[in-house]
């Protein structure tokens, strides 16, 4: 019976594993043609696609999969959409677009209302080179890409800062699964152009997963209110979300907000216009305590949230012709939300709103101007107050800060006890553990559980028994906590693999094996 075992895990061992080709380009030409690629072979899913130095391609066929792109060499190389006919695109893997490269649509040349490309994407995208979602006008030279974030692993979205001019992105949806993000690696900008084609118009999208923004932040410059859509407790911004305000006049603006453990959504009025093109306001969600320790308390509250705060401000996106001097925006009415772990109790009306105009130092009730009472269902709720004046923000000036706060005198609303609630959320496990996944073998998909005691950057990566990567599962910023990742092995054959997990202070790796 031993022999026997040892003889079947032999033959996996030995099995091959799913090879991915390499094809560039050896010419100016058309995707579907075979003269356009070395060796006269038109890519295919499990292929990875170099667009060579000097080579311009252009994508004519309906519908294109394959496993990695990279647009250029370092120096030059184009990748063009056809202006003619919409085209799909299912990229496995990752885009890259060199540092002389472009990936581009073409202004459309047909009579219709606009042309509209897609590219499903899995991994990451980074743009060293030229990228460019959206050209033309509305109307019938107007074409564009929709981009979905889709799959189990994580996708890293980086342009370089001199290319975030007026968002050359024309429309995100976020859909995620298995606990996978997008996570940005600079600040990223969705164009504010509109147009009569509905599938034309420019926005986000949010259908499952979370954004993690870090130190950046996910940027939609229109104007459009319903525009940026579908967030909800399984899909929002972690971080700093921008909204591009009104040219003309006052506008209230969503911002879908939270922490990684709470969905908070916030909404944002401004009294005055945005007075740029380009302009935009920045609600960025902190968790932790809104008090510093040191914090004066003033307007007949006695404590801010120990949960998390706000911190707002204003900008002016880069590349903006002729900008005005010294752009400003004056904000009146703000509307926050408090969810389960907020320490809000209902039926009381003892929950304030406090904003702080000097770095969290001073922090002051807003006028109530209503007895607003507390309710428990249908969470997160939200509630606003007003200013009497608006506080106006200059661009690059200290930021405003806004947190929940409770009436002096009153214990109703205790606003939070972080140390209890991470502790009842499983947060903080005693050590780093890598488990076995279950089942194993398995057909085609497996779960793998792991916990992390600090949180920080954490690599999930699958490799083969030669030492190549197969599949990143997870590559990003995660909570300390338990966690799970389901691996779908789909598109690889039978065979042993290794599954890695790597943080700054743990490494660990063990065996699985997928039977067909």
């Amino acid at each position: 019976m031993r022999k026997l075992l040892f003889n079947i895990l032999g033959l996996v061992m030995l099995s091959s594993v799913a090879v991915f080709g390499q094809i560039v380009s050896a010419a100016n030409g058309n995707w579907s043609d075979a003269a356009t690629w070395t060796g006269g072979v038109v890519p295919g899913a499990t292929d990875n696609v170099v667009i060579a130095d000097g080579d311009t391609v252009t994508i004519d066929a309906a519908s294109v999969g394959i496993n990695n792109l990279t647009v250029g060499q370092g120096t030059s190389g184009e990748l063009l959409f056809n202006s003619t006919t919409s085209v799909d695109i299912a990229i496995a893997g990752n885009i890259v677009v060199s540092a002389g490269a472009v990936f581009k649509v073409q202004t459309n040349t047909i009579a219709s209302p606009g042309l509209v490309h897609t590219i499903e994407l899995q991994g990451d995208l980074t743009n060293n080179g030229t990228l460019d979602f959206r050209t033309g006008s509305a109307g019938s030279s107007l074409s564009v890409v929709n981009l979905t974030l889709n799959g189990n692993t994580n996708s890293t979205l980086t342009t370089p800062a001199t290319y975030q001019s007026q968002g050359d992105f024309n429309k995100l949806f976020i859909n995620k699964s298995g606990g996978a993000k997008v996570i940005l690696g600079s600040d990223i900008f969705v164009n504010g152009g509109s147009s009569s084609a509905p599938l034309a118009n420019s926005g986000i999208v949010f259908v499952n997963g979370l954004v993690e923004t870090g130190n950046y932040a996910l940027v939609y410059l229109g104007t459009t209110e319903a525009n940026v859509s579908g967030y909800s407790d399984s899909s929002y911004v972690v971080g700093a979300v921008g909204r591009g305000m009104s040219n003309s006049g006052t506008s209230s603006k969503s911002f879908p907000v939270g922490d990684g453990k709470s969905f908070e959504r916030f909404t944002l009025y401004a009294s005055t216009a945005g007075g740029s093109t380009g302009a935009y306001a920045i609600v960025r969600c902190i968790p932790g305590n809104a008090n510093t320790g040191s914090s004066s308390l003033s307007g007949g509250i006695d404590k801010v949230s120990e949960v998390r705060y706000y911190q707002i401000g204003y900008n002016v996106a880069n590349g903006v012709a002729a900008p005005p001097a010294s752009p400003t925006m004056g904000f009146n009415i703000f509307k926050t939300s408090y969810n389960t772990d907020d320490g809000v109790s209902a039926g009381n009306t003892d929950l304030r709103i406090a904003i702080s105009t000097d770095n969290r130092a001073t922090w002051t009730a807003l006028p109530q101007n209503y007895d607003y009472t507390t309710f428990a269902d249908s969470l997160p709720r939200q509630f606003a107050d007003t200013l009497s004046a608006p506080f106006t923000v200059n661009k690059g000036n200290s930021p405003i800060f806004i947190a929940l706060a409770r009436l002096a005198g009153t214990t109703t609303n205790e606003l939070g006890n972080p140390t209890a609630v991470n502790e009842g959320l499983g947060l903080k496990p005693a050590s780093y553990n890598l488990q076995q996944n279950y089942p194993n073998p398995f057909n085609p998909s497996t779960k793998i559980n792991f916990s992390i005691a600090k949180p920080g950057n954490v690599k999930l990566i699958v490799y083969n028994l030669l030492g190549q990567k197969v599949k990143e599962l997870l590559n990003g910023f995660m909570n300390a906590g338990e966690h799970n990742i389901t691996f779908d092995a789909g598109k690889l054959t039978s065979g042993v693999y290794l599954y890695s997990i790597r943080t700054d202070n743990f490494v660990q790796t063990k065996k699985m094996i997928l039977m067909k």
